[in-house]
């Protein structure tokens, strides 16, 4: 057996072994030591943290579901529809039904530009005039020309 600091510990015997499932435990703990000549409060911090915090306990396993059966709140592939009277296409940009724009929001990268253009219009002429000065960069006049093409 090694020293009180640490370093290789024989087995007991027999060694302890884990038991399977809800009988685990533990087999790595080793003794609480002290720290010689601690500050105040050291100690207590020193021998909370070797205790470590205590291993939750094991939850069960939810039971298997049988073949062929969905987890709950998912509605399987094979079930008969729950809108029958609904297009399959609906809110989609092709095919019958309503399609995306009835979300209300932009569905493709030039009208959400042409969006953000609309947006700008009450500051585009400060844009415009200092896009045509001498300490506008090259980003920023191309910037505010696209803003201008999308408007």
């Amino acid at each position: 057996m090694a020293d009180a600091h640490g370093g290789y510990r024989a087995p007991q015997s027999p060694a302890a072994v884990s038991g399977p499932g809800r009988f685990a435990k533990r087999t790595d703990s080793q003794p609480v030591t002290d720290i010689p000549n601690a500050a105040y409060g050291e100690q207590a911090a020193f021998r909370s943290i070797q205790q470590g915090a205590p291993m939750a306990a094991a939850q069960g396993t939810p039971p298997a579901a049988a073949p062929g059966d969905a987890p709950p709140g998912v509605t399987p592939l094979t079930a008969p529809s729950q809108r029958p009277n609904e297009p399959i296409t609906s809110g989609a940009d092709v095919g019958a039904g309503p399609t995306s724009a009835v979300l209300g929001i932009p569905n493709t990268p030039h009208d959400r530009r042409s969006q953000d253009a609309q947006d700008l219009q009450p500051s585009i002429q400060a844009m415009i005039a200092y896009a045509e000065s001498t300490h506008a960069s090259p980003g920023f006049r191309r910037y505010v020309r696209e803003i201008i093409a999308n408007s």
